[in-house]
């Protein structure tokens, strides 16, 4: 199996269908991103596709792989959302975030308590 894969500096690369009409070309709009590795199935686009717009282009390459060894999601991503499944992630749930935001103890009273959270503001030049 083959990939076309994203290689540039950007978090998140597309080709819309607009772009593929600008250039003669037709297509749907493509995204290469976290979510699927940068990497799209070459079956995806047309020979003329990849002959006109993917190979002249030095942020893609053509790439196989191994049976087993497809591109996986990168999570650690901060720059765009993630597909991944919620289980693998630590969440807070609204309780907590309640909890964490309020200024009442757990047993509901006011917690009047002042901040003792050292500043990090500095002062003169």
């Amino acid at each position: 199996m083959q990939f076309v894969k994203y290689i540039g500096p950007s978090h998140v690369r597309q080709i819309t269908a607009q772009e593929w009409r600008q250039a003669g070309l037709t297509g749907d709009t493509v995204i290469w991103g976290n979510f699927n590795g940068w990497a799209v199935d070459a079956e995806q686009f047309t020979e003329e596709q990849i002959r006109r717009a993917i190979d002249p282009d030095p942020n893609f390459v053509i790439v196989g792989t191994d049976e087993g060894d497809e591109p996986k999601p990168v999570l650690n991503d901060r720059a765009t959302p993630t597909t991944a499944a919620a289980g693998e992630f630590n969440l807070l749930e609204d309780s907590d975030l309640d909890r964490a935001l309020s200024t009442t103890t757990e047993d509901g009273q006011v917690d009047d308590r002042e901040d003792k959270t050292p500043s990090t503001t500095t002062g003169g030049r």
